[in-house]
């Protein structure tokens, strides 16, 4: 793992071409995590967001769908989601509103407390988001078009710290503080560990879990260096580029080598038992969980908070009290509607993962594949959906520079004086490119036998007749996907 740490170094050419993924919020240090921690905690009067969160991971509450619940903790749970129903509502304000960094925070604080408030209800019971968490949380997805559930981004890119210089963190707590082995965040420091903030069973094993993307994040850094220089190359198509992008497919090899051994990684620190049992239940979504029933998640306060009577007066009916809210005109009050995308934080909302099959033209005929994919999308931050689109521009396919042939070289640069490669040049260009694809497969194996122990072995010892559900947190029949991926990846 040490040989991964020092191979995480961007290449010299983010020098030579810096401005190319420009305006995607793609760090050239850090990639998709952004270069500085994450904001930590909300100013006030946001601060009765994260008192709520952190008073639900303080009483460690359980699922209410846990075999063998207690009446205590059932109890424990209900106290907790009637302070959550009792808070005061409030709306997002301009302050809140133009700040990037503060809105990803109250997604996260408020996309945590949602979900701990939906998987601690009894497994019959209908599900209504009260309007004190659905009302700024829908403002703040709005804000940040995003749909109003935990995203990746919330549990993985925005949920970390440095250890260095967090003054009471405690680096023999087991719980948090990455090994010798862990990984590093580069924009900070090349030996600053990470932690991870928050998660809902204050186990080792979630923060394993969120750390190894962590990790495959930063080593995906030096990738998205290789893909902006292969797309520099392809525009000037020079004397040299065959050779160079061959040089550069050769490295994006062995990254993708790397990020599949932290995947694999993930079994050092997470049992398959209590992955499947204690954690991943936390962060399904809507239509991937299986103990719904059909129950829908309804956002509570939207028809009172429409009705635009009072501009600034908002009356709802809190567990049998009429109450009313009163507002400064600090922002106009929109139109706020029933979501309908709610699939839960799924490792495909990862635009790390994307960017391989994209960029070595994986998915580009398989639609079936190609829709499943775009859905993930709309989990990402958008700056990093509009990064994929770039990629998937049909001017910057690698596919079409490597497989163009001679004779296309020798008809497209006639008279210029420029030799795209001899035979020998462009046989090798074809033979990195299909080492980066057959690396890219090996991956997308690997990733089958971790759902397959993850999921799939569990599920089937759970199930007591019939065929178990292999829905995966992202509302999608994770085995059948990952497979028809792997497949396309030849």
């Amino acid at each position: 793992m040490q040989d991964l740490l020092s191979a995480s170094t961007p290449s010299s050419d983010e020098a030579q071409y810096p401005h190319l993924f420009d305006g995607f919020d793609v760090d050239n240090q850090t990639g998709f995590m952004p270069p500085d921690p994450p904001v930590s905690r909300l100013p006030f009067p946001w601060t009765l967001w994260e008192d709520v969160l952190d008073e639900a991971i303080h009483r460690k509450l359980q699922l209410g769908e846990k075999s063998g619940l207690t009446r205590g903790e059932e109890e424990e749970s209900e106290m907790w989601r009637r302070c959550v129903r009792e808070l005061p509502i409030k709306p997002i304000s301009h302050s809140l509103a133009s700040s990037e960094a503060l809105l990803r925070r109250a997604h996260l604080v408020l996309g945590w407390t949602m979900h701990f408030y939906v998987h601690t209800l009894p497994p019959t019971s209908p599900i209504r988001i009260p309007p004190p968490i659905s009302i700024p949380l829908l403002q703040v997805s709005e804000k940040l078009q995003l749909p109003p559930v935990l995203t990746y981004s919330d549990v993985v890119l925005y949920n970390w710290r440095s250890i260095d210089t967090d003054a009471n963190d405690d680096d023999d707590d087991a719980s948090q503080a990455p090994s010798a082995s862990s990984w590093t965040h580069p924009g900070i420091s090349l030996a600053t560990p990470l932690r991870i903030n928050t998660t809902f069973t204050s186990t080792p094993d979630e923060s394993k879990f969120y750390l190894t993307s962590a990790r495959m994040e930063l080593r995906g850094v030096e990738a998205l260096s290789l893909m902006r220089s292969i797309i520099h190359e392809i525009s000037i198509s020079d004397d040299n580029s065959v050779r160079r992008v061959t040089t550069n497919l050769t490295n994006m090899k062995d990254v993708i080598r790397d990020v599949k051994e932290l995947m694999m990684d993930v079994r050092s620190g997470v049992g398959f038992e209590t992955f499947y049992r204690d954690i991943r239940p936390w962060f399904r979504g809507q239509d991937s969980s299986a103990s719904n029933q059909g129950r829908m998640w309804v956002f509570g306060g939207l028809e009172e908070w429409n009705e635009g009577v009072d501009e600034y007066n908002l009356r709802l009916d809190i567990d049998g009290d009429l109450k009313t809210y009163t507002y400064p005109p600090l922002l106009r009050r929109e139109r706020l509607i029933q979501p309908t995308d709610l699939s839960g934080s799924s490792t495909g909302q990862s635009a790390l993962i994307q960017i391989f099959d994209i960029f070595l033209g994986v998915c580009s005929a398989a639609k079936e594949e190609m829709g499943v994919l775009t859905k993930m999308q709309k989990y990402m931050p958008r700056h990093h959906r509009a990064f994929l689109s770039y990629l998937m521009s049909t001017e910057h396919k690698v596919q079409e520079f490597v497989l163009r042939g001679k004779d296309d070289d020798r008809v497209n640069h006639i008279g210029t004086g420029t030799n795209l490669g001899g035979n020998e040049e462009r046989d090798a260009l074809r033979s990195a490119y299909y080492d980066a694809r057959n690396t890219l497969k090996q991956l997308r194996t690997e990733h089958l036998v971790i759902v397959a122990q993850y999921i799939l072995a569990p599920a089937r010892r759970e199930s007591t007749g019939g065929s178990p559900g292999t829905k995966g947190t992202g509302g999608t029949d994770t085995f059948k996907f990952l497979k028809s991926i792997r497949d396309l990846t030849t």
